[in-house]
């Protein structure tokens, strides 16, 4: 309940600031943790900086529609010290829910560690070796199992193609409440030894899929506030596909960096599969 959350958030700041004076209050969401700090900042006199990831301000956040939390998002964005944003989409959002915050806000992106990312795995890892996946011969998701994800769209779209290139496979990593469900869709398909569900991957396993996958596609069907695994797969070279929605459009340019296309379109990114598997040199 967010209605116990506030007080217990600021019996934690209370409590931390007792052992360790911090100097700075930097909130990852306006509601809950936003709201409580912006109390506890007034009290001790302590700078306050908010950047909302999404959850609390997208258009389909589950606070959208509830005034009270809204008032108190709004409240906490006008008072803050500094609020940054992520991406042009979160910019919009924030401005939409606090337009008297303009004067402290600010563009801070996410980032990756471009060399961390990018060192060439010499070893192919246990996992790859598994699914006999092969360098530039796999198309690769990253991220939660979740109907706004739009990896059924995915799959649909490797569906289309999988005659034409009969060695390509699918590799989905990641967890969630549609993980059941994708998979049944995948032994459906009639594709089920070509399409990958390798669960969370870390460490190795994750930076050997993003350096030899011959793609990463980002297939969301709604919002997607940013889109981190699209500059991972950046860091390394390999192409990327979004769809033409939230923080993507900051990331990704047509045909200079990757490819866009339509949100739920299977047929659209199918085509786009198809080119970016002509520069690998696998095309039908």
């Amino acid at each position: 309940s967010q209605v116990w959350g506030i007080p217990s958030i600021r019996r934690a700041l209370a409590k931390l600031y007792s052992t360790w004076p911090f100097d700075v209050i930097h909130s990852h969401s306006c509601y809950p943790t936003g709201f409580a700090a912006l109390i506890f900042s007034r009290k001790k006199n302590i700078p306050l900086v908010v950047t909302s990831h999404g959850g609390d301000l997208a258009d389909d956040s589950r606070f959208r529609n509830r005034p009270i939390i809204m008032k108190r998002c709004r409240e906490t964005l006008e008072q803050a010290d500094a609020v940054t944003f992520i991406s042009s989409y979160m910019k919009k959002s924030i401005l939409e829910v606090a337009p008297d915050c303009v004067a402290q806000l600010h563009s801070v992106p996410n980032g990756v560690d471009c060399a961390e990312v990018s060192a060439k795995i010499s070893e192919t890892p246990a996992l790859a070796q598994q699914n006999k996946l092969q360098p530039n011969a796999f198309i690769f998701f990253l991220g939660r199992l979740h109907h706004r994800k739009g990896v059924d769209i995915l799959i649909q779209s490797f569906q289309k193609i999988s005659g034409k290139i009969p060695e390509l496979q699918l590799v989905v990593a990641g967890e969630g409440d549609e993980s059941a469900i994708l998979q049944e869709q995948a032994k459906q398909s009639g594709l089920a030894s070509r399409i990958h569900f390798t669960g969370n991957v870390q460490g190795a396993d994750k930076f050997w899929l993003l350096q030899n996958a011959s793609c990463l596609v980002l297939p969301t069907r709604t919002r997607e506030t940013f889109g981190l695994v699209l500059l991972e797969a950046m860091a390394c070279g390999t192409p990327v596909i979004g769809t033409k929605l939230g923080g993507i459009l900051d990331l990704v340019k047509q045909g200079e960096n990757g490819f866009l296309v339509e949100p739920g379109d299977a047929n659209d990114l199918a085509a786009a599969l198809e080119e970016i598997q002509k520069t690998t040199g696998r095309e039908s």
